[in-house]
């Protein structure tokens, strides 16, 4: 999907709107075509059937499924009656005349039937109507009305429009516009006659359309669809009535139960006994055939090659994926129950409904655009990512886990957070492909699908709306995964988006639209606000601005509040406590989210260990919406200087004269004009609704509909105070790539590289530390931690390398009993004074990733390891203090560490550290320029 949520309206638009307007505020000296584009313009609609008619020999043949690839009929009658200005001439032009010879003539307008009806007119279309539909808008549905004037016309009208299941195309514009060069066009263009050809597919047609509505700047516009629904009446003139509804190719996703065999689409030799349970359960459909044949593999990673000795006939046909299994386990005071888990991309599931459920046109190619009536984007070069950041985990692992590890460590799960695979090409861990979702969750909503008879009774777009609810809900209710249409994508193709993943950095780029005074082109501006009951108690209780403690992301309402208060109700808070100030805002949040966090940290740790309690699970989820909101959304954007994402439940609406080029979700912003300040100064606008209509004025008009959404970026306190709360996190962008692939020379020209640069703030002098650490960094050839001082929380030190100090360090507490992620490695003296091995090596972890470095060695992309094997994986420590795969890397604070070491040039004054990736590009730069191959650690207190 180009461009994807919150993208700028395209520029040839917007060049094209300023040239209306240049007309339109002309007050003098207009020119003659001027005077005709702005006096004479009228619409003109088209449409053509894709009927073709078949002799009674071929209706039998069809009848008994033979010869259903040969038999293509014929297109006469839907060629010589296209309706445009009435009914086109066979050779595509304009009608005229009267014939009054009896004889009907198919080049007159005007007809004298012998039946005694007297003179009567062509048919024609009256008036035309389409509207976007569905969640997000991007279905477009047309209602065409047209009058037949005779029982000959209706009869062959009929056999060609009111056919539903069949497809039809609907085009339309202006008879003359301005180009964008602001050239009057009175030529009017539209798709060929290939249309009417054999074996004409899809993407072509749509390829047209595309292609004339740009080359005539946007003033053409037209949709491919299927006939939905139809009516007519007879009149008491002796005419009929008729009207026919249009829907968009993408519709029969929702409309298309996937109730039929699956035998139809797998090899029966692959389906178990139909009389045993699995069976019976494989039998329900192609979905429910593939659950089962993944929970069948019980590898703890496996791939398609895997799961094709399960299913040749799946695994032959789909692309490749990596998948992770686990025998997770639900204790229970009373029993316990083997609940396995296999984890596998949302992007197979998609991936088997497009090769194995959607329906099919057997008589286009293997591979080919038009074989699939409904297909789904799985292409990663066009897919979008979801509203995340380094902190974002899912906190129901049983239906969803995200690749990427939080870099807090609380939604491990380590089958596949400490074994991922390498992401595919071109992808990123926010990519909403690579969602991991579980065959037992998929299988749960299934299952809500089936009917009295044990088949799926619910179309694709049903079952995906509710897979994708438990996911949004796994993952903080701070995105809004939906399905979207793009029409003219590779002859239609759904995507899925996250509706609240909204630009941050396109801003710029979106043009603005005046929308009042002299120059405008738009009619009838309007704006309403959309509160849903959902929110609206909520926004109540929120209208001063004490956004606390709430799950709902109200805060871009209540930026239409600012600047005001409720002199009668001045606070309006959910605690009998009145927090004056962000630090007791923050003290009121970190008493609860304390305890949260014990409850979290047990969850993970049994769900992978032996077994999870359920109802840990529960309590584990109750503040999880709320730190979502405030750290992976708030806390993330504001740290970036960013407006935060989101829609705003407020709408804008205007009209124009007909135009083809707004597409939904695309944004733009507005100049200032009659609309107050904050319009324009503090939101954009989002398309959600395109409206078409064409009347008996024969005037083209289009109604566009938006959504606000905030364009205002933090204030310098609101950035201060975000950063008091932790980590500026790195801004990626959403790539999830490296940063740091440039390769480095052994001899690196960075001063810092052998020695190491400036550290700042509060650090224990050498000549007051203990003689023995003193000792030891005189003698000692590779790197020293020193560590200075020792909280409940964390630990504090300082690096060093030939006694010179190089970086301000933390660690998670020393402990004498290993708390999984929440301890810090043993010091070296408590190993008989031996250093620690210490290597360079690759990291699967997406966020040490970020500080690696490639020194054009062969050895790819390293950072430190510590260890006391001599390849430093393992470090095998006293009592239970045995950890694997401690680095040395960035972060702020202990929730960096899970026992690994933190480095920066910052210390602050309660121990926590600036997060400083270069510092710990240095470090490593450090180690690999001196061949250090230790590391010493000593505490210092």
């Amino acid at each position: 999907m180009a461009g994807g949520i919150g993208s700028p309206v395209s520029a040839a638009v917007a060049t094209q709107m300023q040239k209306r307007q240049a007309a339109v505020s002309k007050t003098q000296g207009k020119t003659n075509d001027e005077l005709l584009y702005l006096n004479s313009k009228t619409a003109w609609v088209r449409l053509s059937s894709s009927v073709n008619t078949i002799t009674p020999a071929e209706q039998e043949r069809f009848r008994i499924q033979e010869g259903r690839v040969e038999i293509n009929g014929d297109n006469k009658d839907a060629g010589y009656n296209i309706l445009q200005g009435g009914v086109l001439h066979p050779n595509r032009g304009l009608r005229e005349g009267i014939n009054t010879s009896g004889y009907y003539d198919e080049s007159s307008a005007y007809n004298n039937r012998k039946q005694g009806t007297g003179i009567r007119p062509m048919p024609g279309i009256t008036s035309m109507t389409v509207k976007s539909k569905n969640s997000l808008g991007t279905l477009r549905e047309a209602e065409v009305k047209f009058t037949c004037w005779t029982l000959e016309d209706f009869e062959l009208m009929e056999k060609l429009y009111l056919r539903p299941g069949f497809t039809m195309l609907l085009e339309w514009g202006h008879s003359m516009y301005l180009d964008n060069s602001g050239t009057l066009i009175k030529t009017i263009e539209t798709v060929p006659n290939g249309f009417f050809a054999k074996g004409v597919s899809m993407a072509s047609i749509l390829k047209n359309i595309t292609e004339i509505r740009t080359k005539s700047c946007y003033n053409y516009e037209g949709m491919i669809g299927y006939c939905k629904n139809f009516s007519w009446n007879y009149m008491p003139n002796g005419g009929y009535d008729c009207t026919v509804s249009i829907i968009s190719t993408g519709e029969i996703l929702e409309s298309l139960a996937l109730r039929f065999d699956p035998q139809l689409r797998i090899a029966t030799s692959e389906f178990e006994e139909a009389d045993s349970e699995t069976g019976k359960e494989e039998r329900k459909s192609v979905l429910h055939f593939f659950i089962s044949k993944m929970d069948e593999v019980k590898l703890v990673q496996f791939t398609n090659q895997s799961f094709s000795e399960k299913s040749p006939t799946l695994g032959g046909v789909i692309q490749n994926f990596g998948a992770y299994y686990s025998p997770v386990e639900i204790e229970r005071w009373f029993w316990d129950k083997d609940q396995p888990m296999t984890w596998f991309p949302l992007r197979t599931l998609l991936d088997v409904f497009n090769t194995s459920v959607s329906l099919i046109d057997g008589t286009k190619a293997v591979g080919s655009s038009d074989r699939t009536y409904a297909k789904f984007n799985i292409d990663y070069s066009k897919s979008s990512t979801f509203l995340s950041s380094e902190e974002h985990f899912s906190v129901d692992p049983t239906i969803c886990v995200i690749p990427n590890k939080d870099s807090n460590g609380y939604g491990v799960v380590t089958v596949i957070h400490d074994t991922l695979r390498a992401l595919p090409d071109g992808s990123t861990y926010d990519d909403v492909l690579n969602i991991l979702i579980t065959t037992a969750y998929v299988k749960s909503v299934l299952d809500q699908a089936l009917d009295a008879d044990g088949k799926l009774n619910k179309s694709m777009s049903d079952i995906l709306e509710t897979l994708l609810e438990g996911i949004n809900s796994a993952l903080g209710g701070i995105n809004d995964l939906g399905t979207i249409y793009d029409e003219e994508d590779n002859g239609g193709t759904w995507y899925i988006v996250d509706r609240n993943n909204t630009p941050a950095d396109t801003i710029a780029q979106m043009p603005t639209f005046t929308l009042a005074g002299l120059g405008s082109v738009f009619t009838d501006v309007s704006i309403s606000s959309k509160i849903s009951n959902e929110i609206g108690s909520q926004i109540a209780i929120a209208a001063q601005g004490t956004t606390q403690n709430y799950s709902e992301n109200v805060e871009n309402i209540l930026k239409w509040n600012s600047g005001v208060i409720d002199r009668l109700r001045v606070t309006k808070d959910t605690s009998d406590k009145n927090k004056d100030g962000v630090q007791a805002v923050e003290d009121d949040r970190a008493e609860r989210e304390a305890k949260w966090i014990d409850t979290l940290k047990t969850f993970f740790e049994d769900f992978n260990g032996s077994g999870y309690d359920e109802e840990d699970m529960k309590t584990a989820k109750t503040m999880h919406a709320e730190w979502t909101l405030e750290n992976v959304v708030k806390k993330h954007r504001t740290q970036q200087s960013k407006p935060l994402p989101g829609i705003v439940p407020v709408e804008l609406s205007f009209k124009t004269d007909g135009i083809g080029g707004f597409k939904i979700m695309e944004a733009f912003k507005i100049a200032t004009g009659i609309l107050p300040s904050k319009y324009q100064e503090r939101f954009c606008y989002l398309i959600t609704g395109l409206e078409h209509s064409i009347d008996t004025n024969n005037r083209w008009e289009t109604s566009v509909i938006t959504q606000f959404f905030p364009i205002d970026t933090p204030s310098a306190a609101e950035v201060t105070a975000a950063n008091a709360k932790g980590t500026k996190p790195a801004d990626s962008g959403g790539s999830g790539t490296n940063n740091n692939n440039k390769k480095e020379t052994e001899n690196s020209g960075d001063s810092s590289a052998k020695t190491g640069g400036k550290v700042t703030g509060a650090v224990r002098p050498i000549s007051q530390m203990k003689p023995f650490t003193q000792q030891v960094l005189k003698q000692e050839k590779g790197l020293v931690l020193v560590r200075e001082a020792a909280t409940a929380r964390r630990t504090i030190g300082s690096l060093y390398y030939n006694q010179k100090l190089i970086a301000v360090t933390v660690e998670d507490a020393i402990r004498t009993k290993k708390i999984y992620k929440q301890t810090a490695i043993p010091d070296t003296v408590s190993l008989k004074k031996v250093p620690y091995n210490m290597t360079l090596g690759p990291t699967g972890n997406k966020f040490i990733q970020k500080i690696t470095v490639n020194f054009g060695d062969g050895k790819g992309n390293v950072a430190p390891r510590v260890g006391t094997d001599k390849s430093a994986v393992n470090l095998d420590g006293p009592g239970n203090l045995d950890f694997a795969g401690i680095r040395i890397h960035h972060g702020s604070s202990e929730n960096s560490s899970a026992g690994c070491l933190i480095v920066s040039s910052t210390r602050n004054t309660d121990g926590t550290i600036k997060t400083d990736a270069a510092k710990a590009i240095e470090v490593v730069k450090i180690v690999k320029n001196n061949n250090l191959k230790t590391i010493y650690v000593v505490n210092d207190f």
